[in-house]
């Protein structure tokens, strides 16, 4: 068995860059979309009600991340679907799995070529990241045991 920890606050940028497995991919897909989420409370609808009430405003530019979301997540073609597709094929594998979203999106601007045809490598809102893709697969089925959904089942909340 193999136990993996992986921290929220991982920094992107190392000196020597290390591949990120499938716990990473999760934690900074929470990660862009929570920054999309500020970024368009902070940023557009305040705009809105500035331009609403008429508030003369300078031009604002912000970077906008919902391609890198949708490149994980956007079905068909996104990460997610891809990897939950290649889950259910027969016979299906991690390489399979890489060549498609590969072939998907070869030209997606979020998306880098790596020197290794099988390594992923995404340009998130923090930056660019690189990812061992091996165990995406595997990580991807893996459920919760039994004894923790048996909890979840005779877990009440606390009333007011």
């Amino acid at each position: 068995n193999i136990i993996t920890l992986t921290t929220i606050y991982h920094h992107i940028h190392t000196a020597n860059p290390v591949l990120e497995f499938f716990e990473q991919l999760c934690i900074n897909l929470a990660n862009e979309a929570l920054q999309q989420h500020f970024n368009y409370n902070i940023f557009q609808a305040e705009l809105d009600i500035y331009k609403q009430e008429s508030v003369p405003i300078p031009d604002l530019e912000y970077r906008d991340n919902q391609d890198v979301l949708d490149l994980i997540m956007r079905r068909p073609k996104g990460l997610i679907p891809i990897l939950d597709e290649e889950g259910i094929v027969p016979r299906g594998s991690w390489e399979g799995f890489v060549t498609k979203f590969s072939k998907q999106n070869n030209n997606h601007p979020r998306c880098k070529k790596s020197r290794n045809p099988l390594d992923l490598v995404i340009v998130h809102y923090a930056g660019e990241v690189a990812y061992d893709p091996s165990l995406f697969l595997i990580k991807n089925k893996d459920t919760l045991s039994s004894d923790v959904a048996v909890s979840y089942t005779h877990l009440t909340l606390p009333t007011n």
